[in-house]
């Protein structure tokens, strides 16, 4: 049985990694240009180490994408830059997220099968531009996965004393800065880990590690807004607005539903899903805010329950980030930042199932969570397969236009007002970078 299940746990993420390696394709587009090859070319050409360092972290409008660049660098070191081994690279993270959960999961207890949904929310085609962007599977992708394993550091049995080695719980918690440092120099929502991490040693009252967290924040707060200057392309939403794509952000996981009538389509139906998801978690976290802080020893005791509540606050953080400055119907239907949506509908079933104490009730509830889950994940490949396909037959004409006749008549391009061919012959000049000739 359990061989089966684990069958069952492999599918989606070998047909997911299937269609990555298909359809990524070495060719750059977008924000690669300059997150990836403007940027590496300038920290191989500064003077000094401490230049390059600082041309790593430098601002690429809010955010500090010092792993997007490392990365980019490691593979320069190998050769011309290959944007699909980078995209390949950055969808790695989803593996690490995937063992977040189960990690987690392993703490309750409870039997494997009530985790089979996990991996078919998680590998599917809603944040299918992360399959042919290589600065988004970096960044968008990476973040969750630092951000995670830092909290799970944070509040993993070993850090709470139930390891029967004390040096294990500073081993964990000098992970989790790390871990902290990485999703902060990956995408600004990285920010959000500092506050959530100080929430849980607090409840915790473990005084000294809270001290070393806080002096980190300083540190990661002084480097981070030192200089800093905020993408003014950007708008600032009303408050309707905010609240709508602030919702719509958490709930988003199926866009929006065009067959409904038009009188609530639109950011309606995300915006209540998200609503939903928060009511519930909210008073999750309430109660068990209560509980830990009659008694610290309880945090330890479920770790599970603790990282689910905090990596739920740290998509809550995100969406609020977002809500900002982003319209409603981008924060909601921008593939890239799907990733959170599906994790905040997999946080939700994993704080749902101990609720459930009647065992034919939460089974039922699995049970239809998979069914759900699986339908769910084929419908995306066969509404996003499609999509996948005509974008990368766009960037491979790019590559024969610009072969050909020097310029490329992407309308993608078009649409941002960019001209990529000077960053292009540049790249190609200077070795960074080779137009391929196999897709």
């Amino acid at each position: 049985m359990r061989s089966l299940i684990a069958a069952i746990l492999l599918l989606p993420v070998s047909i997911y990694f299937l269609w990555v390696i298909r359809f990524a394709v070495n060719v750059p587009q977008l924000d690669d240009f300059h997150a990836i090859l403007a940027s590496t070319q300038l920290i191989r050409e500064a003077p000094t180490i401490k230049e390059a360092f600082g041309w790593s972290i430098a601002l690429h409008n809010e955010h500090r994408i010092g792993y997007t660049r490392w990365v980019s660098l490691v593979a320069y070191a190998c050769g011309p830059i290959n944007f699909r081994s980078i995209i390949l690279w950055g969808n790695l993270a989803l593996l690490g997220i995937l063992g977040l959960f189960y990690r987690s999961f392993q703490s309750t207890a409870l039997p494997l099968f009530y985790f089979l949904p996990v991996p078919f929310l998680l590998f599917q085609l809603q944040y299918f531009e992360n399959t042919f962007f290589a600065m988004a599977a970096l960044q968008n992708l990476g973040v969750w996965c630092w951000a995670g394993w830092s909290l799970w550091w944070l509040i993993s049995p070993d850090l709470t004393g139930v390891s029967d080695q004390p040096g294990r719980g500073w081993i964990r918690f000098a992970g989790s800065l790390s871990m902290a440092l990485l999703a902060t120099f990956t995408s600004g929502n990285g920010l959000f880990v500092w506050p959530l991490g100080l929430v849980l040693l607090v409840m915790q009252r473990k005084r000294r590690q809270l001290i070393g967290w806080t002096l980190a924040f300083g540190w990661v707060a002084n480097t981070y807004f030192q200089d800093f200057v905020g993408n003014m392309h950007h708008r600032q939403n009303r408050l309707w607005e905010v609240i709508q794509a602030g919702f719509g952000y958490i709930g988003a996981l199926i866009g929006f539903p065009t067959s409904l009538p038009a009188a609530i389509n639109g950011p309606i139906v995300p915006m209540g899903v998200g609503i939903v998801l928060c009511t519930f978690v909210a008073v999750r976290s309430l109660l068990w805010l209560r509980k830990a802080w009659k008694d610290s020893r309880s945090v330890g005791s479920n770790p599970a329950e603790a990282f689910n509540l905090a990596y739920f606050g740290f998509v809550v953080l995100t969406a609020g980030a977002i809500s900002l400055h982003r319209p409603p119907i981008l924060a909601i239907c921008v593939p890239r930042y799907r990733i959170a949506t599906a994790l905040a509908f997999i946080l939700v079933y994993v704080l749902a199932l101990p609720v459930l104490e009647n065992v034919r009730w939460r089974r039922l509830f699995a049970s239809v969570g998979l069914v759900g889950s699986v339908v769910f994940c084929g419908l995306t490949y066969v509404k996003n397969t499609p999509v996948i396909k005509t974008q990368r037959a766009a960037l491979i004409k790019d590559v024969h236009d610009f072969r050909s006749v020097g310029r490329v008549s992407n309308p993608m391009y078009q649409r941002e007002g960019y001209s990529p061919e000077a960053e292009w012959q540049k790249a190609i000049r200077s070795g960074l970078y080779e137009l391929p000739n196999d897709f």
